[in-house]
């Protein structure tokens, strides 16, 4: 099993305090990088960079940036709840799906699925939008660590939250429907 490091873990520990103690400045200067390419927002600076490690950077860096917008986006206006998930990307937009009743949710998966690395940041921006405004939750960790395996070439990522989001209805038979 792929763990968090111990940096990426001291990231999430501190997003998830902002929302706790309703840092809505620092909240706000995180989702200044939303129309911004990972990295790119000055704002982000000082709260992202104490947690990347100096090794590692490149994609990794681009996705604690892209997490820590994401994650603030989110949580906009929602005050100081933190709300637990678990499951992966897959997990959250088959909620949303069974949630909205909306084909085109089905959709909007398959063109993240599809999504190459440089257009993966806009494509996420949009479907966490969705997911917030339906309220549906996101694992922060999961997708921390799902995005830094994202171009792996057994896409197994990939994979993974194809079975998340379909698994509810591999039961059904063709031509039949799940409710």
């Amino acid at each position: 099993m792929i763990k968090l490091t111990p940096s990426q873990e001291k990231l999430i520990h501190y997003l998830e305090a902002l929302v706790r103690h309703e840092e809505v400045g620092r909240l706000a200067g995180l989702r200044r990088g939303v129309n911004k390419p990972p990295g790119l927002a000055p704002e982000a600076y000082s709260q992202v960079v104490p947690f990347l490690e100096s090794d590692r950077l490149g994609w990794v860096e681009e996705v604690a940036y892209l997490v820590a917008v994401l994650f603030a986006m989110w949580h906009q206006g929602r005050g100081p709840r933190l709300v637990p998930m678990s499951g992966d990307l897959g997990r959250s937009f088959r909620d949303l799906a069974s949630e909205t009743g909306s084909e085109s949710v089905e959709k909007r998966f398959v063109g993240l699925l599809k999504s190459r690395p440089a257009a993966l940041p806009h494509r996420l921006r949009h479907a966490v939008g969705l997911l917030k405004t339906n309220d549906v939750p996101v694992n922060w960790r999961k997708l921390i660590l799902d995005l830094q395996n994202w171009s792996h070439p057994d896409r197994f990522i990939q994979r993974r939250w194809a079975r998340s989001f379909w698994a509810a209805s591999s039961a059904a038979s063709p031509g039949e429907t799940t409710e």
